[in-house]
């Protein structure tokens, strides 16, 4: 039932958020020239129709029928461009009443739309968020494993070696005969070959550590983008909260300040009358009513206790 409950609340949630992207983005086009311009486009249609009555009145006397042959091609184009000029203005007038009529419907949908949530909601959703905010943890931890793995397979190549070999070579070439050339070069050519073999090795393990990497990578990208998701998500969903939260405690604001507003009058009425009892001599308060407007407020003070209040409940914000 909960987790119906926490669906439902996202689904209200990306509701939301498509309403408003839906809404922007009929603002922009009807920002456009082509909507804007209408004033534009009505104006070129009613000076078509004007040169078309006017080129009528003057060729033929008022009437179609009356203008000669040698002007019809222009009469036929006077008419063309009248009717292509009215046709553009209803195209647009009608794409503007559409979207207009569009934005409203949005705008009354969103304004009706359930913005309500409650604590063990919006707790089910949090625990979602750190249970992907500890995906990303576990990948960042790995990438960082494979970077270790990286850096100790890096095996120095056999250049002393090789450079012992030359010069084995070379005492040889030389004629020195107090050496067994051959078990040297051996020897050598023993450590050079483990040298290789080992470098072989640890190139394999750098380029699966690197090929593991990039799938990490690729995989932690996609994982800090489902915890930004949530994140987003769940401040919708705060935000739902708290305008709950706020209707509720205006509703009992509105319904006290009635009643210290009765109060206040019958205080004010009883002081008085109890003056007038004594002839001015005495009354309920010697210092005054005390005045609504002189109550100090501590908004700083109370924003404090009211994030401390939610925070208790496990709502950041």
């Amino acid at each position: 039932m909960k987790k119906d409950k926490a669906t439902n609340l996202q689904a209200r949630v990306e509701r939301k958020r498509s309403i408003q992207e839906k809404i922007a983005d009929i603002r922009r086009e009807l920002s456009t020239p082509r909507i804007w311009g209408m004033a534009a486009k009505l104006m070129a249609s009613g000076d078509a129709r004007s040169r078309l009555a006017s080129f009528i009145n003057v060729q033929g006397g008022g009437s179609e029928s009356g203008v000669s042959a040698a002007r019809r091609s222009d009469l036929v184009t006077l008419k063309s461009n009248a009717e292509q000029t009215a046709r553009e203005f209803k195209e647009v007038e009608a794409e503007k009443e559409r979207l207009t009529a569009e934005l409203e419907a949005l705008q009354g949908e969103l304004a009706t739309l359930d913005c309500t949530a409650e604590v063990a909601d919006i707790a089910a959703h949090q625990v979602e968020i750190d249970k992907a905010k500890e995906v990303v943890a576990a990948l960042s931890k790995t990438i960082a494993e494979q970077q270790e793995i990286i850096s100790g397979n890096q095996v120095a190549g056999p250049k002393d070696l090789q450079r012992r070999r030359q010069d084995i070579l070379a005492d040889k070439a030389m004629g020195k005969a107090d050496r067994d050339f051959a078990t040297e070069l051996q020897a050598v050519d023993e450590e050079i070959s483990d040298l290789d073999k080992k470098a072989a090795s640890a190139k394999r393990t750098v380029a699966d550590a690197q090929h593991a990497m990039e799938g990490l990578s690729r995989k932690l990208t996609e994982a800090q983008a489902a915890v930004k998701a949530l994140e987003d998500d769940h401040k919708e969903m705060v935000g739902f909260f708290l305008k709950t939260e706020a209707t509720m405690v205006d509703l009992e604001y509105q319904a006290l300040t009635l009643m210290l507003r009765d109060s206040y009058c019958q205080l004010s009425a009883l002081s008085s009358i109890l003056g007038q009892h004594f002839g001015g001599e005495e009354a309920f308060f010697n210092g005054g009513l005390p005045q609504l407007n002189t109550l100090v407020y501590d908004i700083p003070a109370a924003i404090n206790q009211e994030k401390a209040r939610l925070g208790a409940m496990g709502i950041q914000c």
